[in-house]
């Protein structure tokens, strides 16, 4: 007997395993800079350039890049950036060359200290989580070859099909003019660039990415106009081009910015006014499809024996895609100066997830926005100052029939961050997060590979009795009764004059 099978591609996590990476390096400065005094701002990210598979081992080859901005001895301001090579060798069971690998890493713990003033230690800590995937498909068994001579139970259930599982790069450049009260740029000393605001949206063979540009610059300005900055918002649409994809599915993007740039060039007029942004995004895309199928669940004939092969799988299907918002407020206490604070000039944040957890009503979620201030006082000899603070977050991610067989995907990105001052000695941080939540289903599911045919046993059948009473227990089903008795479940409700499953505790009559 052949059995005709439907195929399910599903991404399955073949293994997953985490560690941490201490980097610790001292760097010096090299002659043409100027001494070191005090850093005022720092910032890293990770630059991986290799990712390698071996056996029971993955490779990691990589740079952290950092950057900082320092008052000099002369009371000036420089900036600074450099980057510590690293290599990693991670311990994972079971991994082969070749295997399809996804990194993601955290940069914990970033701090840069001042050895002396040409020397700085630089200190920090990486979590790497490390996964690895392979593509598997399910069979479904829809039919088989002489239908007509055997009894079929079909069950129709909704999976989520993997369709579409690539990666992709977006390069994002837009300029901006600088507002007509700012003078021109000299020399950049900080930029900082951020994505606010992104949505993704799936369409026939599309997919568009919008945003904005979250762009700070600290510059030193033109004609003795010592230090200026200036903060823009510079919206963005992108489309990439995704053959396969379709409106209905469902996506999981996962984003992580490569460059985040801004400079300045000359404008129309041979002016340094034309602020260039420069952006580099790499989307590791899913997109997946709810399918609906119509299986063969169980079978069996009442003139031979089948003995049906079975494959317990693993099967998905989506249980909700979530997009909220959570709102945190915190005061922050301002640190203690001779100097009184002026102004605000720029904040920007890091969303932090300490931990998430299961709940009966959904999705519990906890975490930190680390957050960086530049501000102003009054010190004449060096009036910029920074600090750093965290704004906890409690949200819910309301979920309904989740349970423990589920597995959810968080992404956290930050839609607003403002901070204001009270006083000399407080200000107050609000920020609004932007939290999607994809939840899949995950069940057990027993399906039929292969069904071999025997002839009966004719003198078991023979001490079979020609008719029984049978009573209805808890968890019988009819066919389950036609099945053990080789009998029709049609003609056990005909003799009954049954038109459902009867109630536990009816007394039914079988005929062999």
């Amino acid at each position: 007997m052949q059995i005709k099978k439907e195929y399910i591609h599903q991404n399955c996590l073949k293994k997953q395993t985490g560690t941490q990476l201490k980097i610790e390096e001292d760097y010096n400065l090299s002659e043409n800079q100027n001494d070191v005094e005090k850093i005022i701002l720092e910032k890293g990210k990770l630059r991986l350039h290799e990712i390698r598979a071996e056996e029971n081992r993955v490779q990691i080859h990589g740079f952290l890049e950092f950057s900082i901005l320092y008052q000099g001895e002369d009371g000036e301001l420089y900036p600074l950036s450099g980057s510590i090579g690293f290599s990693e060798q991670i311990r994972v069971e079971g991994i082969r060359e070749g295997d399809n690998i996804r990194v993601k890493w955290d940069i914990e713990d970033l701090d840069i200290g001042i050895l002396n003033s040409r020397k700085l230690s630089i200190h920090s800590l990486v979590s790497f989580l490390i996964q690895v995937e392979e593509l598997c498909d399910a069979a479904l068994p829809i039919s088989v070859d002489d239908e007509e001579t055997v009894e079929i139970l079909k069950k129709n259930r909704t999976f989520l099909e993997l369709c579409v599982s690539k990666k992709e790069s977006c390069r994002i450049r837009e300029e901006q003019l600088l507002p007509s009260n700012k003078p021109n740029v000299a020399s950049i000393l900080w930029r900082n660039v951020q994505i606010r605001g992104l949505t993704e949206r799936v369409l026939e063979k599309r997919i568009i990415l919008k945003g904005e540009l979250q762009t700070f610059l600290l510059y030193q300005g033109e004609d003795d106009a010592k230090f200026c900055w200036l903060e823009l918002s510079v919206p963005f649409s992108r489309e990439l081009e995704c053959e396969d994809s379709q409106e209905d599915m469902v996506p999981r993007i996962e984003i992580t910015p490569l460059l985040l740039q801004a400079d300045v060039s000359p404008d129309a007029d041979g002016e340094m006014r034309n602020v260039e942004i420069d952006v580099q995004l790499e989307l590791s895309i899913q997109l997946f499809k709810e399918r609906e199928e119509e299986y063969i669940e169980d079978m069996y004939a009442t003139d031979r024996m089948l003995r049906l092969e079975k494959q317990n799988m693993t099967m998905e299907r989506l249980l909700l895609k979530n997009d909220s918002r959570c709102r945190a407020s915190e005061k922050l206490s301002m640190p203690k100066t001779e100097s009184r604070v002026l102004q605000i000039c720029h904040s920007d944040g890091t969303v932090k997830i300490d931990e998430s957890r299961t709940v009966e009503e959904g999705i519990e979620v906890e975490g930190v926005i680390e957050v960086n201030i530049l501000y102003i006082t009054t010190e004449d000899h060096m009036p910029f100052h920074s600090m750093k603070g965290i704004l906890p977050f409690h949200h819910l991610v309301e979920v309904r029939n989740i349970d423990e067989s589920c597995e959810y995907y968080l992404q956290t990105e930050i839609e607003q961050l403002t901070a204001m001052l009270i006083d000399s000695d407080e200000m107050e941080m609000k920020g609004i997060l932007s939290i999607k939540a994809l939840i899949i289903q995950k069940e057990e599911v027993s399906l039929i590979s292969d069904v071999t045919e025997e002839e009966l046993d004719l003198d078991q059948m023979q001490e079979m009795p020609g008719a029984i009473g049978y009573i209805i227990r808890e968890g019988d089903s009819l066919w389950n009764i036609a099945k053990e008795n080789f009998c029709l479940k049609k003609d056990i409700m005909e003799m009954n004059e049954l038109t459902d499953e009867p109630p536990v505790g009816t007394k039914i009559l079988v005929m062999k």
